[in-house]
């Protein structure tokens, strides 16, 4: 997202009267919460795949008793 802003705000500085300069905000908090929610399913989902490879690595490798 900050290279689309920077980009657009260059854009805007170097030719300010074109249609193309606008940033299109609605695009940009789309994307923003789209971002932030995959982040968090794929955090979510790792912590998933840890919690199995601790109990995996329990279940492989026993303690001595």
């Amino acid at each position: 997202m900050k290279r689309y802003v920077d980009a657009a705000n260059h854009f805007q500085q170097v030719a300010p009267n074109d249609a193309e300069a606008v940033q299109d905000y609605a695009w940009v908090n789309q994307m923003e919460h789209a971002n932030t929610a995959e982040g968090l399913r794929l955090e979510a989902q790792l912590k998933g795949y840890k919690n199995n490879l601790i109990k995996e690595s329990i279940r492989v490798h026993p303690l001595q008793r």
